[in-house]
């Protein structure tokens, strides 16, 4: 994985928020995501500085409240 620009949605894009990935220092990146725990689905995608370029797919990932 490479440093990238994670832009990510709670609402299906009506809004977006963009969170830099941080090296690890094992050549891996990662980011943390804060949002409400009412939030069911999100939707990302991916700007890589390196390559200066999007990734031009959208990701989405399910969450579902493991209390209930």
């Amino acid at each position: 994985m490479a440093d990238a620009i994670i832009r990510w949605s709670t609402d299906n894009w009506q809004t977006n928020n963009d969170t830099c990935t941080r090296n690890t220092k094992l050549d891996i990146y990662v980011a943390d995501l804060s949002f409400s725990e009412d939030v069911r689905e999100i939707k990302f995608t991916f700007f890589w500085k390196v390559a200066n370029r999007w990734e031009n797919k959208d990701f989405i990932v399910s969450l579902e409240n493991s209390s209930r």
